[in-house]
């Protein structure tokens, strides 16, 4: 199982993501899911799926960070939602 909250939690720590604070979390997220890949997916990820859902992540990390809340949603639900996402995205890929 996937588990993005590190990443996430720092992401959303390190300010609006304008920058290049985010190259840390976004590579750490790109590493978790590189090696998660095979074993749920059956192959590797190419680099421009990659790109997608590493994007992805930042952005609601983003939007966290605006937010301040996140809505008011429990962090595990939001977790399991950008997971949710993800393997929607690959699903369909």
């Amino acid at each position: 199982e996937l588990s993005l909250a590190p990443a996430l939690f720092q992401l959303v720590h390190l300010g609006q993501g304008l920058g290049p604070e985010h190259a840390r979390p976004v590579a750490e997220i790109s590493a978790l899911l590189a090696r998660r890949a095979p074993g749920l997916l059956g192959r590797a990820l190419p680099p421009e799926q990659m790109f997608v859902l590493t994007r992805a992540v930042l952005g609601i990390a983003r939007a966290l960070a605006e937010d301040g809340d996140g809505a008011g949603i429990p962090p595990d639900r939001l977790e399991n939602e950008v997971l949710r996402l993800i393997r929607a995205y690959l699903d369909s890929a």
